[in-house]
């Protein structure tokens, strides 16, 4: 029986996780290595040696190593497989236009698409070997890798049983409990998502994700009872004031009421007519250095529907030092109806107080309604900092649900399905947050519909799920990272883990 080549061997794990591109390559090699052969063997390689390793793969008879890494390309491309020794100290080019360090929260950062930046001169582009995680080895050029994602043996398991799961409901729940016995949280919710995309209505994969069943519809828990002013504190969920009695002694909520009849009388002479008593209630506003007044002013002055008032109560807020003031401007950058009040109220939290503000950002990253997402996302790409990346990439896309009117029609159920069991025709994204139904009508930004003004018909409520592509949080992220990977959060998570490994430099 005739031998094959030893070498042989050496490579036949190269073919299970390249292309056909690179088996070609390969077979291409062992043209040239078998031209030095005597004629029969030559011939016997070249029509044989892809035709032995094809079928070697095929059958399984390759060895895999026990962990492998997520090597990212700066094509978009990935190999999954460990470096033979780790990279030069010389910083690789990485997808991703540099981005500007702006702070207007206003002013958008460039949109432009993923630009990968020239070698520089400086860097020596070094061939580097990776061992392939089924076995074999490739090489590729340093200024090729843009960043290397470490992975746990268990990790890379999933992985692979994830690219070959069937799309099937039974399959993915299958995968699902796979991941939670071995504690793999987030890949477990990522084939849970992946169920609610075949089967919207599962239950049980609804409340794997902490989802609860409210007004007709599926949310997120957290979000639902954040939107009806409930807090979390300690595994349950309390309102502001409870948490107000729960965090304060007596001492200190006596301080906040005796400053209440205060702060009224001075909004008094801000209304007044007479020029001196405004100018004294001005004054008072201006001289404020209690932390203690920040109820007050949150109660009275936030709420009053008049913008000056609002914007004295930003500047006084913003002289005062501690938690409370801070958090104050940082609800008042998400909820005011005025942008320069949004602007103030982020420019206004002091250097020392931030931590708690990016925290109550970070936080209605999740928030029921787009609009207070985006607002969150405008902030941080102003005030955010490392603290502030893992959740903006969890917020880069997200769905929001509205309960709309629209007319009667045959064919439609109460949820929006039609009888073939697909939804009905797609929204239409428009400026400014809004979204176009099909029948024309328009859902603003608070998720409630403009009026139509045409005449009276039969009309129904039904409930219509948008998927967001949050702008304003990628270009926070832009700005944090000087990456930019799009809307791609996979790619964005494995670059934070590189990151978070040692294998990047600091964003």
């Amino acid at each position: 029986m005739t031998q094959i080549p030893k070498t042989i061997y050496n490579v036949v794990g190269f073919f299970r996780s390249v292309d056909f591109v690179m088996v070609r390559i390969l077979r291409d090699s062992w043209d040239q290595r078998a031209a030095s052969f005597p004629s029969g063997i030559g011939r016997w390689v070249r029509g044989h040696v892809v035709v032995v390793l094809c079928s070697l793969a095929g059958m399984g008879l390759l060895v895999s190593s026990a962990q492998a890494d997520v090597i990212k390309l700066t094509t978009g491309g990935e190999i999954r497989g460990k470096l033979s020794k780790p990279l030069s100290a010389a910083k690789a080019p990485t997808p991703g236009k540099p981005v500007p360090n702006k702070t207007d929260p206003e002013t958008p950062v460039s949109s432009s698409p993923l630009q990968t930046p020239p070698v520089p001169p400086t860097m020596v582009d070094e061939p580097v070997t990776i061992l392939l995680a089924t076995g074999g080895e490739v090489t590729i050029l340093r200024s090729q890798i843009a960043f290397v994602t470490p992975r746990s043996p268990v990790a890379e398991e999933y992985e692979t049983r994830a690219e070959e799961v069937a799309d099937t409901v039974a399959a993915r729940w299958e995968l699902a409990n796979w991941a939670r016995q071995r504690g793999l949280t987030k890949q477990r919710e990522e084939q849970l998502r992946e169920i609610l995309r075949l089967d919207p209505e599962d239950e049980k994969a609804h409340q794997g994700l902490n989802h609860t069943f409210q007004e007709g519809k599926w949310v997120d828990r957290d979000e639902w009872m954040m939107a009806k002013g409930y807090v979390k504190y300690k595994g349950r969920y309390i309102t502001l004031q409870e948490l107000e009695l729960l965090e304060r002694s007596k001492a200190e909520l006596e301080a906040e009421q005796a400053w209440f009849p205060k702060i009224r009388l001075w909004m008094n002479w801000l209304a007044s007519e007479n020029p001196q008593r405004n100018a004294e209630g001005l004054f008072q506003f201006e001289q404020l250095t209690d932390p203690d007044a920040t109820a007050a002013i949150e109660r009275f002055v936030m709420k009053d529907a008049r913008r000056n008032f609002r914007l004295v109560g930003i500047s006084s807020l913003s002289k005062l030092k501690g938690e409370r003031p801070a958090t104050a401007l940082a609800r008042a950058a998400l909820f005011d109806d005025d942008m320069e009040i949004r602007y103030s109220a982020v420019s206004g939290v002091a250097e020392e107080f931030l931590p708690q503000a990016r925290g109550f950002w970070a936080r209605h990253l999740r928030h029921d309604l787009n609009t207070v997402v985006c607002r969150a996302g405008r902030a941080l790409l102003v005030k955010g900092d490392d603290s502030s990346i893992d959740p903006l990439i969890e917020a880069l896309v997200t769905r929001h649900r509205y309960q709309v009117q629209v007319p009667v029609t045959d064919g439609a159920s109460a949820t929006g399905l039609r009888s073939g069991g697909s939804t009905s025709s797609p929204l239409i994204p428009g400026a400014n947050n809004r979204i176009f139904l099909p029948d024309g009508q328009v859902i603003n930004g608070g998720g409630t519909i403009v009026p139509d003004t045409m005449t009276p018909r039969p009309m129904k409520t039904i409930t219509v799920e948008q998927v967001h592509q949050n702008e304003e949080v990628r270009e926070a992220l832009m700005k944090l990272t000087g990456q930019n990977f799009g809307f791609d959060q996979r790619t964005w998570r494995l670059w934070r883990s590189a990151q978070k490994a040692g294998a990047l430099p600091p964003a």
